[in-house]
């Protein structure tokens, strides 16, 4: 298997069954967690151009006797690392792709595209991808002055494969503006629920983004239509099925006594997001030189913006163990994910869970131990429960998560009545009434 792209010539035979030699076609192969994806990447070069041991040799795939070597290895170069950058992201979502979906992904990455200022925006999918080249240049700034993050242009591009996905499963050309109704809604619902075995809560999202775009493009001129601000079209509201750790399971993984490097470096960068609320991308990433005594700052890869984290004695007793460079680990995220269960696991934190599960539109309740549903993202909901139920006000909270909405950091804590009933008396205990 490959996990990380890997260039090869398509074998042809011609009609006397003698290898082709000339204007080869480069194509690659990955491993994503649905399969093996092979890939044209629209590149030809002779044979004799071609180092089929380049990752080996440490050189690029195109000799530099080919016509044009340069912009050939640029393009692979550029494929390579958007395919990578793709798989990653997947990986590190656990979003379901299929092999069929993340070639069309690629795709829209990868391809060559229309320049911005050649696109009409006449039709909807005209204007998503106006607003994607709009965005990308930083043609087009958020109404702050801002420049608009990488992760939201990727954001758009999603959006834009799924309904190119879903334009080729219904047998047309396009998407106007006039098209997004009622009806659109219930056929790419049946799409992305029957068809591509999407969850609630990714339909949820590819929902919003569209009223979200279609607002824009209102606002911009491009449409009057407002078919889409019917009550029927919706983004479903859906609860996570994602689990928050209590402080006595914080405990029990730190006392786990555990020999193998490679699992207590899994260990501390678990926990230190149980302490930070740092995503996985952004722990994996960090600078030693972005801690201080005091505060971990750091800027979020996800939205771009900046948060400062106080570092705690828990936090400190693990940062200590790395004085000169942060814990860094050579595995997946996948891999990262099943270590922490198997962590989690040796803890003891084996209590029945129930939880609610979505898969293509449909939900069941499913009771498992709770080793099995911890993952990354676990540590993130973690810290935002743990600071909520000490009574720490959500803006303070939110100034280190990231979250800019109350509405949608309240989802991310798991805190039930009962111990919201606690909290309040606990206040009450407090000031004396």
């Amino acid at each position: 298997m490959s996990i990380t792209p890997k260039f090869y010539l398509e074998k042809r035979k011609d009609k006397q069954g003698n290898p082709i030699i000339k204007n080869c076609l480069v194509r690659m192969y990955v491993t994503i967690p649905s399969g093996r994806v092979e890939y044209s990447t629209g590149v030809k070069v002779d044979a004799k151009h071609f180092i089929s041991e380049y990752m080996e040799k440490g050189k690029e795939p195109i000799k530099v006797s080919a016509p044009n070597f340069d912009e050939l290895n640029t393009r692979l170069n550029t494929i390579y690392r958007e395919t990578l950058n793709l798989r990653n992201r997947i990986t590190s979502t656990k979003e379901d792709v299929s092999i069929k979906e993340f070639k069309s992904r690629l795709d829209i990455l990868c391809k060559p595209k229309r320049d911005g200022e050649s696109i009409d925006g006449s039709t909807f999918i005209d204007y998503l991808e106006l607003l994607i080249s709009l965005r990308k240049s930083g043609k087009k700034l958020q109404p702050n002055g801002k420049v608009y993050s990488a992760a939201n242009v990727r954001k758009l591009k999603t959006l834009l494969s799924s309904l190119q996905r879903f334009i080729k499963h219904s047998r047309k050309r396009d998407l106007k503006f006039e098209d997004i109704n009622d009806q659109f809604y219930d056929k790419y619902k049946s799409f992305c629920f029957d068809t591509e075995k999407k969850s609630i809560s990714t339909f949820s999202v590819l929902i919003k983004d569209i009223k979200a775009v279609l607002n824009e493009a209102i606002s911009d001129g491009y449409t009057k239509d407002t078919s889409f601000n019917k009550k029927s079209f919706i983004s479903p509201q859906f609860e996570s099925d994602s689990v928050a750790l209590k402080q006595e399971h914080l405990d029990k993984i730190q006392n786990l006594e555990i020999k193998d490097k490679e699992f207590d470096k899994v260990r501390d960068l678990f926990l230190l997001g149980c302490y930070t609320a740092l995503r996985h991308s952004d722990l994996t990433n960090l600078d030693i030189s972005k801690v201080d005594e005091n505060f971990i700052r750091v800027k979020q890869q996800k939205t771009g913006s900046y948060v400062s984290i106080p570092v705690t004695k828990a936090m400190k007793k693990i940062l200590d163990k790395y004085p000169d460079s942060f814990p860094k680990l050579d595995i997946n995220l996948n891999t990262y994910n099943d270590k922490i269960k198997k962590i989690a696991e040796l803890a003891g934190l084996t209590e029945p869970i129930s939880t609610i599960e979505t898969k293509g539109g449909k939900s069941k309740k499913v009771t498992m131990p709770l080793y099995k549903l911890v993952s990354s993202h676990t540590a993130r909901r973690t810290y935002a429960t743990l600071m909520f139920k000490l009574g720490i006000p959500t803006s303070l909270i939110m100034a280190v998560t990231g979250h800019k909405a109350e509405k949608s950091f309240l989802k991310y804590v798991k805190a039930t009545n009962e111990d919201k009933a606690k909290m309040m008396a606990e206040l009450m205990k407090k000031l004396d009434m």
